[in-house]
């Protein structure tokens, strides 16, 4: 992996704060410093460990800082200005959207999943569109499989984890083929937040599976991430299974 994929405007504004939170939001723990005074974090599994300067006036502060996206490269298995756009929104909330595909996504697909995104999150609050900003759509040049788009809201105003709460709830509901708790949830009585759904893992030809992932912008030990999966493959017999016209999604 080399240094040179990020210039040096898109890093400057990361400062050792902003690491640091996004290192603790994601379950590492710090052990000590280094006779410069570096600040050793440790990995969640306690077998890696990243080296974060306490001062950007450190003469290699920008080594350093691209030492520790490379690590964080290769631990979670992302490009590394994915991470750096998430470490320069880490006070933030968070909702990422991440597509597993099987081949290319057309530029339909892409307007096709934001609007798709946004009546999701309209079928929450109708104001939550307004409170988020959505990224333009990564390809993960890694793993090869996978796009990742990035909802970010101000945590005093975001609706996010009640977006996401609502599709746990959901995927939890298909799983038990429960029509019940679908039915009766207050959060699908408009059924939006399901046609939407459906629209995504229907229309986008190129899509396995898509997964939602919730960052707070509270440290992990108070509030961790969460995540849902939803398969393409299945949906829609659940859907079926739970009373869901395949078509036209009302109930059956």
């Amino acid at each position: 992996m080399s240094f040179d994929v990020l210039s040096e405007e898109s890093t400057r504004d990361v400062t050792p704060s902003s690491i640091s939170l996004y290192l603790e939001k994601r379950g590492w723990h710090v052990r000590g410093t280094t006779d410069s005074d570096a600040v050793i974090w440790i990995a969640p599994d306690e077998n890696r460990r990243v080296l974060v300067p306490s001062s950007q006036a450190s003469g290699d502060y920008d080594y350093v800082l691209r030492r520790v996206l490379q690590k964080l490269e290769e631990i979670e298995l992302r490009p590394q200005q994915a991470i750096l756009n998430d470490m320069l929104g880490v006070g933030a909330d968070m909702l990422r959207v991440v597509l597993y595909i099987k081949g290319a996504l057309s530029l339909s697909d892409l307007f096709l999943l934001t609007a798709c995104l946004r009546d999701i999150a309209a079928s929450i609050d109708p104001h939550l569109p307004e409170q988020i900003t959505f990224s333009p759509p990564e390809f993960d040049q890694i793993a090869a499989t996978q796009w990742t788009l990035t909802l970010t809201a101000h945590p005093n105003e975001s609706g996010l984890e009640t977006l996401s709460a609502a599709l746990t709830a959901l995927a939890a509901a298909l799983a038990r083929r429960d029509p019940g708790a679908i039915l009766a949830d207050a959060r699908f009585a408009d059924r939006r937040l399901i046609t939407a759904l459906h629209l995504i893992l229907s229309r986008v030809a190129a899509l396995k599976q898509i997964a939602f992932v919730y960052l707070p912008s509270q440290p992990a030990e108070i509030k961790p991430p969460s995540s849902v999966v939803f398969e393409a493959a299945t949906l829609e017999s659940l859907l079926q299974a739970v009373g869901f016209s395949s078509t036209i999604l009302a109930p059956a």
